[in-house]
């Protein structure tokens, strides 16, 4: 993360700019699939990268049966996966990619290469985002595992800003909105501030990826302070030119 400037309460306008992560089901603990890469990432503009690979190795001892198809997913503000049928989330890529093959019969240690491809003629205002869901075909207990598959068209711009800060209960809360078009990898911290704008201490706020248009709430135990008057920043770095923040004022009686 890049380093902070010293932010006063009169800088804040000044920052305030214009992490799945996707969460793939766990295997279990023995499971048989193996896959070589974490994400799948594909550019329409670009014909060498309309079309990319994973490997999926049976790394198991029994022989596998499995198929693959593309499924949505959407992230909550809380940061809690769902797992929707292709084509029902606002941003999945639908019909715009495919996967080949869709059956997979490997023997113990074989590998299959799968393609992954941005169909032709498909239009992109915005990044999308699907994943290829490797599944077993028997009714053995081993979950489904996931790559994510994302297509990101030339121009997507990477905006966000926090929204809103506030203390609820012993947690101080953050709600940071991706305005842009394309998803945005989250770093930042809470810093705490006294009087004549002294840094008393700072919290880390959790990594996280924020899909396009969608809006994260950050949670933070607040810390113990002594009596006093205090001034809370919450700073956070999206990738984009500038850092965005808010803050919100705390009494210790």
């Amino acid at each position: 993360m890049r380093p902070y400037p010293s932010v006063s309460a009169a800088a804040i306008a000044a920052l305030v700019a214009g992490l799945v992560a996707l969460i793939i089901p766990a295997s279990a603990a023995h499971a048989q699939i193996a896959i070589d890469r974490e994400a799948v990432m594909l550019n329409p503009m670009q014909p060498a990268e309309r079309v990319a690979e994973f490997v999926v190795q049976n790394s198991g001892v029994a022989q596998l049966q499995a198929t693959i198809n593309l499924q949505d997913w959407e992230v909550d503000a809380r940061g809690a996966s769902h797992w929707r049928k292709a084509g029902h989330v606002a941003g999945s890529c639908g019909d715009r990619v495919s996967v080949s093959p869709r059956v997979l019969r490997l023997a113990p240690g074989e590998r299959q290469t799968v393609q992954v491809t941005v169909s032709g003629g498909a239009r992109f205002d915005a990044e999308c985002w699907s994943a290829a869901v490797v599944k077993p075909s028997d009714a053995s207990e081993q979950a489904s595992t996931s790559v994510p598959v994302y297509v990101t068209p030339a121009g997507a711009t990477v905006k966000g800003e926090v929204q809103d800060m506030f203390v609820k209960g012993d947690s101080l809360e953050i709600v940071f909105v991706n305005t842009g078009n394309v998803r945005a990898d989250i770093v930042g911290e809470v810093q705490v501030r006294g009087p004549n704008d002294s840094l008393v201490l700072t919290i880390p706020i959790e990594n996280a990826t924020v899909l396009a248009g969608a809006t994260r709430h950050f949670r933070v135990a607040m810390p113990k302070l002594a009596r006093g008057a205090y001034t809370l920043l919450g700073v956070i770095d999206f990738g984009g030119a500038e850092l965005t923040a808010a803050q919100a004022a705390l009494e210790i009686r």
